[in-house]
């Protein structure tokens, strides 16, 4: 085993390799596709092709992407809305620090 091996088979490196290995794989099997699709449609295969498949490749990730976007923008409107209720309880726990007003403001903030 060489030294670059070792270093993909260990520790934070190795773990990230085996998770982006396969996404390496999966980014370059769609590009060649779309690569090869718009060859057989007559498109250069020397730069267009390739730079309509990049293209191609950035809105399949972004599509994929998108749920997960769209969930956090949800999550943070709802954080907006609850924030001045939020600002009010801690205006009205501030400078206490006794155990019971902790509770107390635990659960004002649960509710």
């Amino acid at each position: 085993m060489n030294s670059n091996e070792f270093l993909l088979d260990s520790g934070f490196w190795g773990f990230l390799y085996k998770i982006l290995t396969p996404v390496e794989w999966l980014q370059t099997w769609i590009m060649k596709i779309v690569h090869d699709f718009f060859v057989m449609l007559g498109v250069s295969p020397i730069g267009v092709s390739w730079v309509l498949a990049i293209i191609i490749l950035v809105l399949v990730v972004q599509a994929c992407i998108f749920p997960l976007f769209y969930k956090q923008m949800k999550s943070m409107r709802k954080m907006q809305a609850l924030a001045p209720k939020m600002q009010r309880i801690q205006n009205k726990y501030k400078g206490k620090t006794d155990q019971a007003s902790n509770e107390a403001m635990s659960r004002e903030t649960m509710k």
